[in-house]
């Protein structure tokens, strides 16, 4: 997505929340990775 797309001020308060989401798809992949894992 090209930064022009949205307006800085939007982007600012976008940032944290997208920050928190890709950290929570992160420990919920590290998760699935663990369980995949230990299944071989």
């Amino acid at each position: 997505m090209p930064d022009t797309y949205l307006p800085g001020d939007t982007r600012q308060h976008l940032l944290p929340s997208l920050q928190a989401l890709a950290s929570g798809f992160e420990r919920q992949y590290s998760g699935l990775q663990i369980e995949s894992d230990d299944l071989f």
